[in-house]
């Protein structure tokens, strides 16, 4: 679902179902034109971005401004922060429900 896509650039990553897209937001390869894998029920927030070798699994959100680079992330988070210096937080699933009806 795209919420507000403008000024957005999604790649040719591998998407489940769920996925929820806010203004701004980049989904792209690193150079060696490997493309993020993403789990059912992500929300990317306003300006993040998700690039290159990444494994996001189930039920994960990117705030705004989030920015990952060649990391995975596990299950039931919350990103925050950029690569290298990323913030990951577990939570309870209650902001991924108001959107999805699975």
């Amino acid at each position: 679902m795209f919420c507000h896509p403008v000024g957005s650039i999604i790649g040719n990553a591998h998407y489940e179902n769920y996925l929820l897209i806010h203004q701004n937001v980049t989904i792209g390869a690193s150079k060696e034109d490997i493309y993020p894998k993403f789990g059912e029920g992500i929300i990317l927030y306003a300006s993040s971005q998700v690039i290159g070798t990444c494994n996001i699994s189930n039920n994960v959100i990117f705030a705004a401004g989030a920015t990952v680079v060649n990391e995975d992330i596990p299950a039931n988070k919350l990103v925050f922060g950029q690569s290298r210096n990323l913030v990951l937080k577990e939570h309870d699933g209650e902001t991924i429900n108001k959107f999805f009806v699975r």
